[in-house]
């Protein structure tokens, strides 16, 4: 290739790269989460997801290593991208003659490359997902695959990411049409209040009368025109899109809706939309749809809606009210994304995730076993050395254990297998349970639980132990040796309620909101390797319970985690 083509190609990737709109921008938990998968699967202690805009190797998402951006030119992924294979690996760095004299390479003491380039649709390679190692390895041929498929996930989350920036510009416009429109119907009411007052006080200036209808007509005109232009913006946007009365009777739709659906505006007229609904959804959704329409809310949810292909496929819908001055609901505007391929995607990653964490749990199992031979060995030997060695490894091993078990409780609880075995128990004894269990344990911290009167509830226990003894063993994790953790149970009306309360670190107002989503990791003094998962299982077990979950914090004083479920009637 000529240098004048290579750099006419390496202008295009550039734009390309730009029209993303991805570089320089704050971290994602989607991105974080596939570095993390690959650094589990390739065990490797670093992994960049990043992107090369010409002068820099900006890292989007990474693990192990500090730096968040590199000079292009002595960045290793500048060699996979410009190779155009499916992944280039360095077994061996510092034999490598592209690599042995890297000043990279040399300061953080990487031997070890993989690196899988992200390609987008017209074939331009915009960065990679890479992964090092401090000692010359090889990858086995599923490390390999799994690489790629984590890159290709990374590539459409890309996508996904571009598609709905897109999507929320198109929305940006279509209110400021709206809010056009809005005002445009205020000023037309106007002039008609002023035609009816000329109408009454000059009934013999027919002259008069003719001018106030020709100003009349200019405006309705005007109002056509922007009628006609909101409908080419709707008719052009990705999604189906449509807009109903007050009560939620849908009066027009855009094209796209037509196309997909293979109907016409009779057969859609008012409620006609029911008959492309699943049969096994069409009740609730419509349920919900009227709730929210009675009370004045915006309305969301996901279903499935049929194609004039005779296919079911997976849509988000939403729909917002527009509003007078008042306060009145002029109408509302609806709009369903297609997210069949979102799904679809999810799920494969869920069962991707179950299956490497079957995987893992054998070998892991065998080496607790041994540990458990050689220290039961060791112990008979009075060999201390070897027995707290040892009793490192079994505290790593059970650390890893509980790592992958809290991976396929996510898979479960995505997949729809978490099952909640509902039974009425006593909460105070349950607490008391904890209380003598934390007592036995934790000889690191002290406790001080409430007296606590008896209350039955109806829910599954284990689950319920399962969230209190997370929260009493993250409020130990994250404050100082030899203070006190408090736990409380009150009766409010109907519900039951228990606190758990620390004199740690706190967390930021800024993290506060976050500290129950999926894999989330508030940054503090103190450093612990979790996963970031087990507030969201609680979050999750409370919620399918029908109760409610929080947290209050203020940096420096401690946080109080809480929960609430209803009580059982009796």
């Amino acid at each position: 290739m000529s240098e004048t083509s290579r750099s006419a190609d390496e202008t295009q990737r550039l734009a390309a790269l730009q029209s993303y709109h991805i570089l320089d921008t704050a971290t994602e938990r989607d991105f974080d989460e596939l570095a993390e998968l690959a650094s589990a699967i390739c065990q490797t202690p670093i992994v960049i997801l990043g992107f090369l805009d010409g002068e820099r190797h900006w890292f989007k998402a990474k693990k192990g290593i500090e730096l968040t951006e590199s000079p292009q030119r002595i960045s290793f992924c500048r060699h996979a991208i410009s190779e155009g294979s499916e992944i280039m690996v360095v077994e061996n760095a510092g034999t490598d003659p592209r690599f042995a004299d890297n000043p990279a390479a040399r300061a953080l003491n990487l031997q070890f490359y993989a690196g899988v380039p992200l390609t987008n649709a017209e074939g331009f390679a915009l960065g990679t997902l890479c992964v090092f190692d401090h000692t010359a390895r090889q990858l086995s041929a599923s490390q390999e695959t799994a690489l790629k498929m984590l890159a290709r996930q990374a590539m459409d989350k890309l996508e996904l990411r571009k598609k709905i920036m897109e999507l929320e510009a198109a929305h940006t416009q279509i209110a400021a049409l709206n809010e056009q429109l809005l005002d445009q119907r205020e000023e037309l009411q106007s002039y008609n209040e002023e035609a009816a007052v000329i109408n009454e006080e000059l009934q013999s200036t027919n002259e008069e009368l003719h001018s106030s209808n020709e100003e009349l007509r200019v405006i309705q005109q005007e109002l056509e025109t922007s009628r006609q232009r909101l409908q080419l913006i709707t008719d052009h946007i990705t999604q189906l899109a449509w807009m109903a009365e007050p009560s939620g009777e849908i009066y027009w739709y855009n094209k796209r809706w037509y196309a997909y659906t293979g109907t016409t505006p009779e057969q859609m007229s008012g409620w006609g939309w029911q008959t492309v609904h699943h049969p096994d959804y069409v009740d609730w959704v419509t349920e919900k749809y009227k709730q929210c329409m009675q009370d004045g809310q915006s309305w969301e949810d996901t279903f499935p809606l049929l194609s004039a292909a005779g296919e079911y496929r997976w849509f988000l819908s939403r729909a917002v009210p527009f509003k007078d001055e008042r306060g009145n609901i002029l109408h509302w505007f609806g709009t369903n994304t297609d997210v069949t391929v979102q799904r679809e995607e999810d799920q494969r990653k869920n069962d991707f995730i179950s299956m490497v964490s079957h995987e893992l749990k054998t070998p892991l199992t065998s080496l607790k076993g041994f540990l458990q031979i050689l220290e039961g060995k060791a112990r008979r030997q009075a060999d201390t050395r070897a027995t707290n060695m040892i009793d490192r490894g079994l505290r790593q091993v059970q650390r890893m254990t509980t790592l992958i078990n809290g991976f396929l409780n996510v898979s479960r609880l995505e997949s729809g297998q978490m099952h909640i075995d509902h039974t009425t128990f006593d909460m105070a004894g349950l607490i008391r349970e904890v209380e003598e269990e934390m007592q036995s344990t934790i000889m690191t911290h002290h406790f001080a639980f409430d007296p606590v009167v008896n209350v039955e509830i109806s829910a599954d226990r284990d689950k319920i132990s399962q969230v209190l003894q997370n929260f009493i063993t993250n409020a130990v994790k994250y404050s100082p040796d030899q203070s006190t953790i408090y736990v409380g149970c009150r009766v409010l009306q109907n519900l039951v309620e228990v606190q758990i309360r620390d004199e740690g670190v706190g967390i930021a107002p800024q993290d506060q909101q976050y500290v129950f989503d999926r894999f989330y990791r508030v940054k503090n003094s103190y450093t612990h390797a979790v996963s970031g998962f087990g507030l969201y299982l609680c979050a999750e077990i409370i919620r399918r319970h029908g109760g409610q979950i929080g947290v209050n914090s203020k940096p420096g004083e401690g946080s109080i985690f809480w929960f609430s479920l209803p009580v059982t009637a009796g």
